[in-house]
């Protein structure tokens, strides 16, 4: 397997000596090293966010806690999902209730016709 694999390797020709490539290298890196390193500026809202993520916080609570505590402002609506088939809507400012059946029309249930049923 080895041999294999040594023969499609190619072999990679620098046109400069080792010695000479690896001296660029060090050189660059010395370059770069004794570059004064200058940190980013943040951006203007940088200091803002630390105020501004709090105090949304705050007044979120505070909104919530407003709306729990005064029913007139939240809508009277209420829906109940106890049978998956079903669905009960009920509006209590409007006094109303409307319950949504979801099963299909046609089924052994709806194919029976029972005696107690209007014609």
């Amino acid at each position: 397997m080895a041999s294999v694999l040594a023969e499609f390797e190619t072999e990679v020709c620098l046109p400069e000596s080792r010695e000479f490539f690896w001296s660029k290298v060090e050189r660059e890196i010395r370059r770069e090293s004794s570059r004064p390193q200058v940190a980013p500026r943040p951006p203007f809202w940088a200091g803002w966010r630390r105020w501004l993520v709090p105090a949304g916080a705050v007044a979120t609570v505070a909104l919530s806690a407003l709306l729990a505590t005064r029913p007139g402002l939240l809508p009277a609506v209420q829906a109940d999902i106890a049978d998956p088939g079903a669905f009960t809507y009920r509006d209590f400012a409007a006094r109303t209730t409307l319950v949504w059946l979801s099963y299909p029309a046609e089924n052994e249930f709806a194919d029976n016709d029972p005696a107690d049923t209007m014609d």
